[in-house]
């Protein structure tokens, strides 16, 4: 293509055994380690198959998608103080189990009209 620097050949260039041990150790070690990664950071696999230039396509595709995901610093800094989605939710939940709790012990009969009522209506 004419693009980049020619790297010399290795030796999983041209012989079917060492390249799926290579590929082996990408898929048992390096993949692995990206999927855990993935659990802790938003990313996503770029297609390098094809041609340099649709390999370049790819890239750049991504790199405006992920972009466009990038609040601005300035929003960021007026908001960064605000209790994370999880935190939120486990707050929510403890918040619903004491309700449920609650209203569990006070007004049983009324707790298990509703109950009946969404067994009827909703399961």
């Amino acid at each position: 293509t004419g693009e980049g620097e020619l790297l010399p050949e290795r030796a999983t260039d041209n012989d079917p055994a060492l390249a799926k041990k290579r590929y082996v150790t990408f898929r048992d070690s390096t993949f692995r380690a990206l999927e855990q990664l993935g659990k802790h950071f938003i990313y996503n696999v770029v297609q390098a198959m094809g041609t340099f230039q649709q390999v370049e396509k790819n890239i750049k595709r991504e790199m405006d998608y992920q972009s466009c995901l990038e609040l601005d610093p300035d929003t960021h800094s007026k908001i960064h103080d605000l209790p994370r989605a999880s935190e939120v939710i486990t707050h929510a939940r403890q918040e619903l189990v004491s309700r449920l709790d609650s209203f569990s012990e006070h007004n049983p009969e009324e707790f298990q009209r509703v109950i009946a009522e969404l067994e009827n209506v909703v399961y």
